[in-house]
């Protein structure tokens, strides 16, 4: 039997119209009221912080990136799949688990004889994959358009040709730049897990999502069209079988049920297991971060130097009534004059006050707090290694990920309204000033 579902939120409602539908939504969308229960083969992605973040944490609640060797592409045959209209990929063993429920699909509705075409449901790759590096360096590229325009601005007393002048090394720069660069990352973060945590990465971060319809995510009326097509239990149904379940909030999305029996079969086909999967097909993301922050200020530094290429002050001539110039030329470096040059402690330092400017103001810390984790940071490169260092510095900013998050169960069917004068548990900085939308 075909859903009769009518939902028609969208962001250009008003604001009250919009709350009471996207609530309506929340409460009625594939969702058994009698039972208490989502329909089979459905998930709310946004009712657990596991599944919040599912697909970008691994069972210690580190956040991963796929590997791009363990991604495969739906389409073998694509000929430019260097190219950006390459063929969508996503993890190999998803690419796997899809052919099989798209050849599923096909079968139960034709064996259904209800004179429906599969095609009602346009079960084809639209997307998959989006890897966490594209995103971070479009994020790089905000943030070093917005250094570039405020680095060097006038301040009082002091003009912009002065301020460029006193800059003559990469450590003045860099010292320089971090100002901007703080301000910026608040809104713009660039490390890997702030990144993860935002608005700007999604399920289709994890390799494990596939988008099978070009509809918008936040039109509920196409939402409801899809979910009531003839042939939406024949896509569920096929789902289910090869390990997928339906993403609640965007129907036409379906993702890899790690947990599942189904999906097991072909984690095993590509020598992997529920267990072993953050190990052999994911890495943890903030390991690269240090290596895309040096890319990232010899990048800048060297553009700096072309448009920059040397540095003048005056000096007094012996009578002390004249000045002459001095010109010193500033120097561009290559990686590895670059890694000479700063040692990992100077980085690690530079790298804890992006991370510390990433979570404030829900995490804020004292400059002493900020020293001591820095130092024992120093302090675990030089006795174990960089990893080591990395996770630790980043265990320092969990609370600003999973601890300050609005309560999961409020986006559970029929959670309690909230309150005037609440003040809620999981952001303690949040109080409801009214309930009216």
């Amino acid at each position: 039997m075909a859903n009769d579902y009518s939902f028609i939120a969208t962001n250009k409602l008003g604001t009250k119209e919009l709350f009471e539908n996207r609530k309506q939504y929340r409460d009625e969308a594939l969702y058994l009221a009698e039972e208490d229960r989502f329909v089979s083969g459905v998930q709310d992605f946004f009712v657990g912080t596991q599944l919040s973040f599912y697909g970008r944490i691994d069972d210690e609640q580190r956040f991963v990136t796929l590997n791009s060797s363990k991604a495969a592409y739906f389409d073998t045959k694509s000929k430019n799949q260097d190219s950006s209209d390459a063929s969508p990929r996503a993890a190999d063993f998803v690419v796997d688990a899809y052919k099989e429920f798209f050849k599923e699909f096909e079968t139960l509705v034709a064996e259904a004889r209800c004179g429906v075409d599969p095609d009602e449901i346009k079960v084809k790759v639209v997307s998959a994959w989006s890897p966490l590096e594209n995103i971070q360096e479009a994020s790089y590229k905000v943030v070093g358009d917005h250094v570039g325009r405020t680095i060097f601005a006038a301040k009082s007393g002091e003009s912009a040709v002065k301020r460029v002048n006193k800059v003559k090394t990469i450590e003045s720069f860099l010292r320089e730049m971090a100002p901007a660069l703080h301000r910026i990352v608040k809104n713009a973060p660039i490390t890997a897990s702030s990144l993860l945590a935002s608005k700007y990465c999604s399920l289709s971060t994890t390799g494990l999502a596939i988008v099978l319809d070009k509809s918008k995510f936040d039109d509920d009326t196409g939402k409801s069209a899809f979910m009531n097509k003839t042939v939406f239990g024949f896509y569920r149904q096929a789902a289910m079988k090869h390990g997928f379940v339906i993403n609640r909030n965007a129907p036409w999305q379906i993702v890899a049920n790690i947990d599942s029996e189904a999906m097991a079969n072909y984690m095993e086909m590509r020598s992997t297991s529920r267990e072993d999967l953050w190990n052999t097909h994911y890495s943890r993301a903030p390991y690269k971060d240090l290596v895309r922050l040096q890319n990232f200020a010899l990048r800048v530094w060297n553009n700096f130097v072309t448009q920059q290429p040397v540095a003048v002050d005056r000096e007094l001539l012996c009578s002390g009534k004249k000045t002459k110039p001095v010109i010193t030329r500033r120097v561009r470096y290559t990686r590895k004059e670059l890694e000479d040059k700063l040692d990992n402690a100077w980085w690690i330092g530079y790298y804890c006050n992006i991370k510390a400017a990433e979570a404030g103001p829900i995490v804020e810390l004292s400059e002493t707090s900020l020293h001591r984790i820095i130092k024992n940071a120093a302090a675990i490169e030089k006795n174990i290694d960089m990893p080591s260092a990395i996770d630790y510095i980043n265990d320092q900013f969990k609370v600003n990920v999973f601890d300050e998050r609005l309560s999961p169960q409020k986006f559970l069917p029929n959670a309690e309204s909230l309150e005037k004068g609440q003040v809620s548990p999981y952001q303690a900085n949040v109080t409801i000033e009214t309930t009216d939308y």
